[in-house]
């Protein structure tokens, strides 16, 4: 299997990961994927932050859920085109 694809599959489990949504198995795969990959790991280590800010923030005073939908939207693009 390419690393390509390897980086994609990991990206595809990025948000399962980081919600805890995994399987052991599939988190020890994605965490083997993060070790041998620098660039997801610096990509699961940004979206961690992000998510964890998203939540931290969340019941406060926000932005209308259309204009964060846009910005995560258009976060997630840039990623996509950059693997």
């Amino acid at each position: 299997m390419s690393e390509s694809k390897n980086c994609m599959q990991a990206y595809e489990q990025l948000y399962p990961y980081l919600d805890r949504e995994l399987s052991d198995d599939e988190k020890t795969i994605v965490r083997q994927h993060l070790e041998a990959c620098p660039p997801c790991a610096h990509l699961f280590q940004f979206e961690g932050t992000i998510v964890h800010y998203v939540h931290k923030a969340a019941g406060k005073d926000c932005c209308p859920a259309e204009t964060a939908t846009s910005i995560i939207t258009g976060f997630r693009a840039r990623i996509r085109a950059q693997l």
